[in-house]
């Protein structure tokens, strides 16, 4: 195997439409077996829109010194594997040193015994802003959302 083609395999960032694709084959898979096979792409879009809310939750990892997301998950509820995911992602891409702090509120899936856990098991520094603070996540965070696509366009 090529050199290039390993990193371009390790480091690979999915597109928006793999990502799209990822939550929604098993819904559409439902769809068309519901409809004994004969459902095609309008119809099943039309089940999609009418059967599901489509609400998504997502995690990101933002390392504050490059300003990039090393880590992020996408799940349909908010729990503690959705911040797990997205930790375990961030600290294989990047390998953070002892010194590196990981912020974050004090949402039950952030306090949760598997994210504490794993936040010691990486060797980072655990930081919570204080409780109904607006400002504890300013750094980037407007222009992170305003850079997400729509999952269901």
């Amino acid at each position: 195997m090529a050199r290039t083609t390993y990193y371009e395999h390790k480091f690979h960032i999915p597109s928006d439409r793999e990502i799209r694709r990822l939550l929604l084959s098993d819904l559409v898979a439902d769809i068309h077996q519901r409809s004994r096979g004969t459902y095609g792409m309008i119809r099943i879009s039309a089940a999609l829109k009418k059967e599901h809310d489509m609400i998504v939750n997502c995690c990101a990892v933002l390392d504050l010194f490059t300003r990039r997301i090393v880590g992020w998950s996408i799940d349909r509820r908010c729990e503690a594997a959705l911040v797990n995911d997205a930790l375990t992602m961030a600290n294989n891409s990047r390998r953070p040193g002892t010194s590196t702090i990981i912020h974050s509120d004090h949402g039950t899936q952030f306090t949760s015994w598997g994210f504490t856990e794993n936040v010691r098991n990486y060797g980072l520094m655990g930081s919570m802003g204080t409780i109904e603070c607006a400002t504890g996540f300013g750094h980037g965070e407007k222009q992170f959302w305003n850079g997400m696509v729509s999952l269901t366009d």
